[in-house]
């Protein structure tokens, strides 16, 4: 099977799991329309980039600091504070659902708190860090891969990642004219224990590990 439709393959697979990301494009979709996704989707793939890169170049060292049963600790715990935190403060503070405010342009103060929070959930996940470890040394390392080969094959599953979350946002955007108050506060409250349930998640394999 050629290299570009392998990573499509595993870039669907890894899209039809919903995790903490799909939560965050799609309430974030929800609560100010596609261009907030969009913002917080940018800040997914550039925290995706910036994992590709480093576990591409410095895979050996990186598969060290993963075999180490302190890697799965700490990051676990950290990621899961995080997480934690997010999705408490997603469920508890108030979300007022404006319809008109969804076509206005979003501040760039309000458009960068999105795509800070993309970058932080995506990067607070453990499960990005050793998928791309993963990636890079059983299907670049272990296959002995060139660069140019490297690049259509990664960068297959990259983009499909980027399409499929696209095609979240504009799901969600589509979804939001049929919201009101009431149930956009029920989407928050639901967002918020999604990202709280995988929060404690994290924070149980951390006190796994350590045991």
């Amino acid at each position: 099977m050629p290299l570009f439709l392998e990573g499509v393959g595993i870039g669907l697979v890894l899209a039809a799991m919903l995790g903490p990301i799909f939560v965050v494009l799609m309430h974030s979709s929800i609560k100010r329309g596609s261009k907030a996704g969009f913002a917080a989707a940018s800040g997914i793939w550039i925290s995706d980039l910036s994992f590709i890169l480093l576990s591409y170049l410095f895979v050996s060292k990186l598969i060290s600091w993963v075999d180490n049963d302190n890697f799965t600790f700490w990051s676990s715990l950290i990621g899961g504070l995080i997480l934690l935190l997010f999705g408490i403060v997603t469920f508890v503070r108030k979300s007022n659902f404006n319809e008109e405010s969804l076509y206005a342009s979003i501040p760039l103060k309000e458009w960068s708190a999105f795509f800070i929070k993309g970058i932080f959930v995506n990067t607070a996940n453990p499960f990005t860090f050793i998928f791309w470890i993963g990636v890079m040394t059983s299907n670049v390392i272990g296959r002995n891969l060139n660069l140019a080969e490297t690049i259509e094959f990664v960068g297959a599953i990259f983009l499909t990642i980027v399409f499929t979350d696209s095609l979240k946002v504009l799901l969600a955007n589509r979804i939001r004219h049929y919201i009101n108050q009431r149930t956009f506060s029920l989407i928050s409250k639901v967002a918020g224990i999604g990202l709280i349930g995988f929060g404690v998640y994290l924070l149980y394999l951390s006190y796994s590990s350590a045991g």
